[in-house]
């Protein structure tokens, strides 16, 4: 999501607007997007975080190194969302495969829906 700051300031100091633009600026990128908080990104940030091409990332989902429901997730036929911290283990350990098999079973126990139901409920 690209966020444009413009800000007017009348006063003697004609700079004084640029300036607190770029520090709001600089404070939102700071504090990461949605997606970043979110753990979900499109082919775009997903590919920015491994430091690939969109074109590499789709190449690596088609030939089945990356799995569907571990590292991405289809919302429609035409939108993939990608896990981004699931994606960043698998690269950083794509020559390990027992250390991403541990950060795979990790995330699947972490699911809602892989979580015990408190009694009496």
């Amino acid at each position: 999501m690209a966020v444009k700051i413009t800000i007017e300031v009348d006063g003697a100091d004609p700079y004084l607007g640029d300036r607190l633009q770029a520090i709001l600026q600089s404070i939102f990128e700071a504090s990461g997007s949605d997606e970043d908080r979110s753990n979900s990104a499109d082919k775009h940030i997903a590919a920015k975080a491994l430091g690939i091409t969109v074109t590499k990332l789709r190449d690596l989902r088609l030939s089945g190194e990356l799995h569907e429901g571990i590292h991405y997730s289809r919302i429609s036929p035409q939108t993939i969302r990608y896990n981004l911290p699931m994606l960043k283990d698998w690269w950083v350990n794509r020559n390990d495969p027992a250390a991403h098999q541990r950060a795979i079973d990790q995330h699947l126990r972490s699911l809602p829906s892989n979580q015990k139901s408190k009694s009496g409920r």
